[in-house]
């Protein structure tokens, strides 16, 4: 299961994020270093797919090494991560400082050239919109606007965390023995189920998978002959 890490400056909203995309109950407050611990929950993603998404310590500008010593628990979850979520608050008028801010402490990690996507948070509050936009040209970098407060914007997000996340899914398509419905479970829960239909032949299945229940699959299917 793909592992996906929020990262961003302290009080951008990371565990208000966590809680609005997995349905958690994580603290929150507005306050700095209020998520001390990394904390993990499951995502749901379209499809089916699923992946762990971890909350991590708030960054600050030029973290102190001591701080980075002390959190290091925390910011070991940004080096292991398949993708970062960098979220940011676009309602501060330093968003962009704040922005390069994280950036520095993720060079300080190794972690810079990371598969990223960066999130703007907070856009239900009131945002200098050119200051935005002017921000988007200039980054060049894949960019998602969301309010985790609202809910604005977090079905896109899942969209794109899957399509940046998860593996490429191969189709299923044939005659399964009658004895393995025990497989198809299996797809409702971890594929993308198309057709199922129950006759003499047995179950005629068309569904997609990734690589793993793929194989398992795969070698069982009896193609129809014409």
């Amino acid at each position: 299961m793909p592992v996906v890490a929020l990262v961003g400056y302290t009080n951008a909203g990371k565990s208000t994020l966590l809680n609005a995309l997995t349905g958690a109950q994580v603290f929150t407050a507005n306050q700095m270093f209020a998520t001390l611990d990394p904390t993990t929950r499951r995502l749901q993603l379209p499809d089916n797919q699923e992946a762990l998404l971890t909350d991590t310590v708030g960054f600050i500008r030029k973290l102190p090494h001591h701080l980075v010593a002390a959190f290091r628990a925390t910011l070991e979850e940004v080096g292991e991560a398949d993708l970062l979520l960098h979220v940011a608050d676009a309602s501060h008028d330093r968003f962009a400082e704040q922005i390069e801010a994280v950036e520095s402490v993720l060079k300080d990690l190794g972690a810079r050239e990371k598969n990223t996507l960066l999130v703007l948070n907070k856009i239900d509050r009131p945002v200098d919109h050119q200051a935005l936009e002017d921000f988007k040209i200039s980054c060049r970098r894949r960019v998602a606007e969301v309010s985790a407060r609202t809910g604005t914007g977090l079905e896109e997000l899942k969209r794109l965390i899957a399509r940046h996340t998860c593996r490429q899914q191969r189709k299923l398509k044939g005659w399964l023995p009658h004895g393995r419905t025990d497989l198809v479970a299996l797809l409702y829960r971890q594929g993308v189920v198309y057709n199922v239909q129950y006759a003499e032949e047995g179950i005629w299945l068309e569904a997609a998978a990734g690589d793993p229940l793929w194989s398992a699959v795969a070698p069982l299917l009896k193609t129809p002959t014409n």
